[in-house]
């Protein structure tokens, strides 16, 4: 069965745990996003707020990816937020994740599923 822990960890060993060089990398999007894309779309006031019918495996564009994340860094509470990890990999929360290296934050809350 499927074990489901929770812990409080540092985002410097979750990258290294997940092998992030820098920011997490989606599938389908034009470029990786980078820390002047987030710091663009904060300074232009250019978010994109969760959208739960929208298909998350469809194009989108490395902006729109940081328009999101700046959504995130202006409106909610990271200190509160939670990633979904398994087998070395961020299955839910890459923005969040980004949101919360791009902010400096040491910490983040973390849900590691795994076989038991």
């Amino acid at each position: 069965f499927m074990s489901i822990k929770i812990l409080r960890r540092p985002i410097k060993e979750l990258i290294a745990e997940c092998g992030l060089l820098y920011y997490p990398l989606w599938l389908k999007t034009d470029r990786p996003m980078i820390s002047s894309d987030i710091h663009w779309a904060l300074k232009t006031n250019f978010y994109l707020a969760p959208n739960d019918t929208r298909d998350p495996n469809l194009y989108m564009s490395a902006q729109s990816h940081a328009a999101r994340v700046a959504w995130l860094i202006k409106f909610v509470d990271l200190a509160k937020v939670t990633i979904t990890i398994t087998d070395k990999k961020i299955v839910d929360g890459n923005h969040r994740m980004a949101a919360c290296i791009y902010s400096e934050m040491d910490c983040i809350n973390c849900v590691r599923l795994g076989s038991v």
